[in-house]
């Protein structure tokens, strides 16, 4: 991880430490937690409430879609860390010519 990221907005500030070394884990563990189609539903559930259509207003229903977007906002920051990675991986290689 570049260091100069640590005092950026960029900094994924949602990950442990062992989940910056593995963010593979985070995919692992949100696709563990959360099948694709309830995903959907929760997303649509949450962009309604915002537009203000839907209310969630059961405390269950609450605490659900509050648990499912910290879960989310962890698997965004594991997506930009693999990308991190990606882009180093690439930008290290050496071309060869054949």
């Amino acid at each position: 991880m570049d260091i100069s990221l640590l005092k950026s907005s960029n900094y994924p500030y949602h990950l442990t430490w062992e989940e910056l070394n593995n963010p593979g884990m985070v995919l692992q563990s949100f696709i563990k937690k959360w099948d694709l189609q309830y995903s959907r539903v929760l997303l649509k559930r949450w962009q309604a409430s915002l537009a203000g259509t839907c209310l969630i207003e059961d405390e269950a229903s609450f605490h659900e879609m509050k648990f499912f977007l910290c879960d989310f906002e962890k698997l965004i920051e594991a997506v930009f860390v693999l990308r991190m990675q990606f882009d180093v991986i690439n930008s290290n290689t050496i071309p060869t010519e054949i």
